[in-house]
C-alpha cells in the first residue's frame, strides 16, 4: 500500500509528464510552446497578408471591370473593407462585389473628384 506522500507525487508526475487525465499537455511543454505558438500566430498572420495582396493583384488584373479602375483607387477601397471587415476581405467574391460597387459609387466618385483637386 503506497502513502498519501507517494500516491500525491506520482499524481503529479503524471499530471508534469501529461499521463494523467487532468491535462494532457506538460506544464514544461507549455511554457516551451508558447514562444511557438506566437510565432505560428505571426506566420498565420503574415499568411493571410501575402493572400490578401495576391487576391487584390489578381482582381486588378483579371477582373473585366476593376482591371479598368484606378489600381490606386481600388486599394484605397480595398483598404477601407479591410478595416471594417477583415475576415470577409479574405473572400474572393465578397470582396470583388464590394469593389466593384465600391469604386462605382457615387460618393467614392466624389471623394475621388476632391482628392484630384487637392
Amino acid at each position: 500500500m503506497q502513502s498519501v506522500r507517494e500516491l500525491t507525487a506520482v499524481a503529479v508526475q503524471q499530471y508534469i509528464r501529461g499521463d494523467g487525465h487532468r491535462d494532457p499537455v506538460p506544464i514544461r511543454t507549455k511554457h516551451v510552446n508558447a514562444p511557438r505558438e506566437r510565432e505560428n500566430a505571426d506566420l498565420g498572420e503574415t499568411l493571410k497578408n501575402v493572400q490578401r495582396q495576391l487576391m487584390l493583384e489578381d482582381l486588378l488584373v483579371h477582373d473585366p471591370v476593376l482591371s479598368g479602375e484606378d489600381p490606386e483607387v481600388v486599394a484605397r477601397a480595398y483598404q477601407a473593407i479591410l478595416s471594417i471587415a477583415p475576415r470577409m476581405a479574405s473572400n474572393k467574391e465578397v470582396v470583388r462585389a464590394a469593389l466593384r460597387q465600391t469604386v462605382h459609387s457615387v460618393a467614392w466618385n466624389i471623394q475621388k473628384k476632391i482628392s484630384a483637386l487637392n
